[in-house]
């Protein structure tokens, strides 16, 4: 399975369109959240480059996801399991997936709600709210306003957030 354009959508408002390499947490993040070991500050990709990343770095990311499933999901669950893994890593996939491969809801609920801690073990309000949306749409499929994602031409920490407005040949 792969996440659908809405889910592709859904994880680049969540994770913000970044135009310039900066630090993000241990590595050099670019795009929507794109770790690519060769980046350095100041490294700069267009819009139309961070799409393409996006694209590439699901597609190399999916098969994992699908493998740790072993029971049947609708897109928009995909999509929302998907998006914690991208972010979130190994350790989510495996407590989400282990959790909806028990039919158990609350379990779910639980599983993504968990993960709202940075690589340091700090719970984070802003991924907390994050997982939160993700659950959401795991439960209802409502995926919420894909049409704005915030967007910074430098480095976040650094530079005013704008309002990149999707459009049809992004993805």
């Amino acid at each position: 399975m792969q996440p659908s354009r809405k889910g592709l959508l859904f994880i680049a408002a969540r994770e913000a369109l970044v135009l310039s390499a900066y630090q993000d947490g241990e590595h050099m993040s670019i795009g929507f959240g794109s770790n690519d070991p060769t980046l350095k500050p100041g490294d700069r990709i267009t819009v139309k480059e961070a799409f393409k990343r996006l694209k590439k770095d699901v597609e190399a990311r999916a098969e994992i996801v699908t493998k740790a499933l072993t029971v049947p999901v609708l897109q928009h669950e995909f999509d929302a399991i998907f998006s914690a893994y991208y972010q979130s890593g190994t350790d989510a996939l495996t407590d989400i997936a282990a959790a909806v491969n028990s039919g158990d809801r609350s379990a779910v609920a639980q599983a993504f709600l968990k993960h709202d801690t940075n690589a340091k073990g700090e719970h984070l309000p802003g991924l907390l709210k994050r997982r939160a949306r993700e659950l959401n749409l795991f439960l209802t499929g409502e995926y919420g306003d894909l049409d704005a994602i915030p967007y910074w031409k430098g480095d976040p920490k650094k530079t005013p957030m704008g309002i990149y407005k999707v459009r049809a040949g992004d993805l």
